[in-house]
């Protein structure tokens, strides 16, 4: 504040370098700097982003820019800045403040752009354009500097391992093993030497020079725990003591191992629930839910199903060597179905569409037959070559009728008694009658 208090009205100034890795000195510089004006940040690029959001409180048109970054002898580098400067400084003269023509302005529209691109860059190749995503990549965002642990919960296929990669690839340990464990899938004969390691001749066909776990092999680094609700109870208390104490046994061992991880787990079982049921110990999830992220079902976030869609097309095309486009109206249908099993379902419903479909252009037509294949009888929906001039043709009388007929069938067969199978299709009873009758079911 004394530092501010020196800079009033015609004592700002027109370039500011920030050199400094102090909390706050941003927010010194961007108050300091004139409209106008330009903005340096050659240390920390964390500052850069934090000094758009301030310039656009402030409403102040400042060129933000940011250096490639040094993390090391800074205060060399300022000094051989200075150095370079002073020349430029000296022959310097005071002028009255100019504004700048309108067409080099940058709206708040297009900083609030650049400010998404930072956040976007951070995210990698993080599809989503929906709002109920976009809090929640505040959130991964926001957490990733903090060294803490991370509860990732929401239904199967919803990307909670992308969530833990974006963390990972954005907190402090980016440069330190990053290990992924799903912990369903390890027998629980097995899941304490393989998490902890074990020492030489520790049980039967162990290996003679003993074995690093996990936590060993990522120390310093992160641990994500994929499935975490499947622990067994005695694994759940040894996690705890590695999160309490940061030290563990080998199987077989005597001495305590150090080690220092971050712990990003996920689970898409109701933790809570568990504790209920005493199949979750109540202090470990406390551990392991220091900060917890929701990530919500593709149902609650409809919009990012079209730039997932294309997103996936995009790389199974270069992936398969093939080249596919996608109708308006079959994304739009796409849009609308349900997917139980979210992003992962959605993504192997696009790459069969890729291998199935026989033309260039994917349409509502082939997401049908693909969806429901079951109702649909194939060979109605093929071309037929006409005699005359041998144009494709479809019959679409026909077509409609196979379609309404396969689906009467599928709906009784489903679900037994009339009553039901018409209420599931939205028709009466009366008329799901008379429909059977007509298709002689």
């Amino acid at each position: 504040m004394d530092c501010l208090s020196q800079f009033k009205g015609e004592n700002l100034v027109d370039l500011s370098v920030n050199c400094a890795d102090i909390p706050g000195a941003e927010t010194i510089n961007i108050l300091a700097t004139r409209s106008g004006g330009t903005v340096i940040f050659a240390n920390l690029i964390s500052n850069y982003n934090i000094a758009l959001y301030i310039t656009e409180s402030v409403s102040r048109q400042l060129d933000i820019r940011c250096a490639d970054g040094y993390l090391e002898a800074y205060d060399e580098f300022d000094i051989q800045l200075v150095k370079e400067l002073a020349p430029f400084l000296e022959q310097a003269v005071t002028t009255r403040e100019k504004t700048r023509p309108a067409q080099d302005e940058k709206s708040r529209k297009e900083r609030l752009f650049d400010a998404s691109g930072y956040k976007n860059s951070l995210a990698e190749d993080f599809v989503s354009e929906s709002r109920a995503m976009a809090a929640v990549l505040d959130e991964i965002i926001s957490v990733s500097k903090y060294d803490c642990n991370v509860l990732i919960t929401g239904d199967t296929g919803v990307g909670k391992e992308k969530v833990a990669n974006i963390i990972q690839k954005n907190s402090s340990r980016k440069m330190q093993p990053f290990l992924k464990i799903n912990c369903a899938s390890i027998s629980p004969n097995l899941i304490e030497s393989e998490f902890f390691g074990y020492e030489k001749g520790a049980f039967t066909g162990a290996n003679a020079a003993g074995k690093k776990g996990y936590f060993e092999l990522a120390d310093n680094g992160v641990i994500f725990l994929d499935e975490v609700g499947e622990l067994p109870l005695d694994i759940q208390a040894k996690l705890l003591r590695v999160i309490q104490d940061g030290e563990f046994f080998r199987v077989g061992g005597s001495v305590p191992v150090k080690t220092n991880v971050r712990i990003l787990s996920a689970t898409n079982r109701d933790l809570e629930g568990f504790i209920e049921e005493k199949l979750f110990r109540r202090d470990l999830y406390y551990r392991l839910n220091v900060f917890p992220i929701k990530v919500p079902s593709l149902s609650k976030r409809k919009d990012d199903i079209p730039p997932l869609i294309r997103h996936f097309i995009r790389d199974y095309c270069e992936k398969f060597g093939i080249q596919r486009s996608i109708d308006d109206d079959a994304v739009d249908y796409l849009r609308q179905c349900e997917w139980p099993g979210n992003i992962r379902e959605l993504e192997n419903v696009v790459q069969r569409l890729l291998i199935s479909c026989k033309d260039e252009r994917i349409t509502v037509l082939d997401v049908m037959k693909e969806l429901h294949g079951d109702v649909m009888e194939t060979n109605s929906f093929e071309w037929s070559e006409e005699q005359a001039g041998g144009e494709k043709s479809l019959d679409l009388e026909q077509m409609v009728h196979n379609f309404e007929k396969n689906i009467i069938r599928y709906a009784c067969e489903k679900h037994g008694s009339t009553r039901k199978a018409a209420r599931a299709i939205g028709i009466s009873q009366t008329q799901l009658v008379r429909k059977k009758k007509k298709y002689e079911l």
